[in-house]
């Protein structure tokens, strides 16, 4: 029989937006507020934006690592890159590293700053 490992991971809300008032604005991000999350495999977290619900299933937990799967996400960093259907992803998370993964939209979305704190 194997360990049952658990993890915390604090997820950070952040919301943006493309439209600036002024044509030479950066891109406008707020943060919206953060939760510390205690996670086994096989469990799932749903992340919410505007009445969408994003499933992110808990693969695998060790020592070190957090393995998270997503069907719909954008990674951020990813070579793909931000489109509107993403592939589905495993992602390796290691302890004290973080992962940012965002809505499948252009102009204004949700992204959250996932970091394996344990």
């Amino acid at each position: 029989m194997g360990i049952d490992f658990k993890a915390k991971l604090s997820i950070q809300e952040i919301s943006f937006s493309s439209w600036a008032k002024e044509p030479s604005s950066q891109p406008r991000s707020m943060i919206i507020g953060s939760k510390i999350w205690e996670v086994r495999k096989g469990e799932k977290i749903y992340l919410n934006y505007g009445g969408d619900y994003y499933p992110l299933e808990i693969k695998e937990v060790d020592v070190d690592l957090v393995v998270l799967h997503t069907e719909n996400l954008n990674v951020q960093g990813f070579s793909e890159g931000n489109v509107l259907r993403p592939e589905p992803m495993d992602i390796n998370l290691h302890k004290g590293k973080f992962v940012i993964l965002r809505t499948p939209t252009y102009d204004s979305g949700m992204k959250w700053k996932i970091t394996l704190i344990s």
